[in-house]
């Protein structure tokens, strides 16, 4: 016999699709990707968080439902993915585990390189280098995000000169972006 029975988020079962609702960097805070300017920092959280994902949204799109709301909001906030992954080259990666609770993928960069940190907000802010304040701030935005069911996803990098990343294991002391 069955007593309970626990459920994803309406939509990922009886569709199996997800929708980005909700994109908070420390100036901005974004729930409509369509119909107005979107500031520059939304912008470069939805590209790095292009990067650093393994769905592809052509053809009905392939991929994990989370990786692909990500690919459809950056698409509609203007993003060319396909031209950005194009200019920054994935050229290394930490695949998401259970474990680990975070990828990163190590891209090409104009004269340098750029890792790209997304995971679980706790591990997230653990390889940041935020400031008290700010991490406060990210804190109590991700418990809200979290408390009105809606699933959770940091995003960081850090750029540095080509061929500086000795090891993308070691990296810490990302540049947070945002959730």
């Amino acid at each position: 016999s069955v007593s309970v029975i626990c459920t994803d988020k309406t939509g990922t079962l009886t569709e199996g699709k997800m929708a980005a609702s909700k994109i908070v960097t420390y100036e901005s805070d974004l729930s409509s990707f369509e119909g107005k300017d979107i500031p520059r920092d939304i912008k470069d959280l939805l590209s790095a968080a292009s990067l650093n994902n393994d769905a592809n949204i052509a053809n009905g799109g392939v991929g994990q439902p989370t990786e692909l709301a990500l690919l459809e909001a950056a698409s509609k906030v203007g993003i060319d993915i396909e031209k950005l992954r194009n200019r920054f080259e994935r050229i290394n990666e930490i695949p998401f585990s259970s474990d680990i609770k975070y990828m990163v993928t190590l891209h090409q960069w104009d004269d340098g390189e750029c890792a790209i940190l997304k995971g679980a907000p706790e591990r997230v802010f653990e390889m940041s280098s935020l400031e008290n304040k700010k991490r406060t701030f990210f804190e109590e935005q991700a418990d809200l995000m979290m408390h009105k069911g809606l699933r959770v996803l940091a995003i960081a990098h850090k750029e540095k000169e080509a061929g500086h990343f000795d090891d993308i294991h070691t990296i810490d002391n990302y540049d947070f972006l945002g959730l």
